[in-house]
């Protein structure tokens, strides 16, 4: 479904990179550690805390890091500059949308994935603009819907005041 996104001129920018290889996704995980304990050190985080920090993050790693299945999304900047970058987030949700109806746990993960280094890992060319990551599998328990906002809360009807 993800292809059937709108696309502006139907130029259709995305890559997806799917890694299922089991040996593939331990060796992301580890990475994954590293440029987060790298992340961190440059942090202005005090040395008696960081050791909490690390901690969390990587049970954090560790738990979005069961799914069988990672996509990663990129688009082709070099058609259509930015909007190539509105296509692949669009190629995203419809991805996101597709997954969840058949019965698969996605989500929009950038915070422990990033770009420049997901790019150098996946050997993607610098023609590409990292959109973000997704786990694909089915969780062992659905989270509870956050809170949401009151539709009246960001709808404006005609113009702004």
């Amino acid at each position: 479904m993800a292809r059937y996104a709108p696309t502006a001129g139907n130029q259709q920018t995305w890559k997806f990179v799917v890694m299922r290889d089991a040996e593939n996704l331990e060796e992301l995980k580890k990475n994954l550690k590293k440029w987060a304990k790298e992340a961190l050190l440059e942090a202005n985080i005090p040395d008696n805390e960081r050791p909490q920090y690390t901690k969390q993050v990587y049970d954090a790693i560790d738990r979005v890091m069961t799914a069988p299945i990672y996509i990663f999304i990129f688009a082709d900047t070099t058609k259509y500059g930015h909007y190539a970058l509105h296509d692949g987030c669009l190629a995203a949700e419809n991805l996101f949308l597709a997954a969840r109806a058949l019965g698969y746990g996605t989500g929009f993960f950038t915070t422990y994935f990033p770009g420049d280094k997901i790019k150098n890992f996946l050997n993607a060319p610098n023609s590409l603009q990292y959109i973000c990551s997704t786990p694909l599998g089915v969780p062992k328990e659905w989270p509870k819907m956050p809170q949401k906002k009151e539709l009246k809360e960001f709808i404006v009807w005609e113009k702004f005041e």
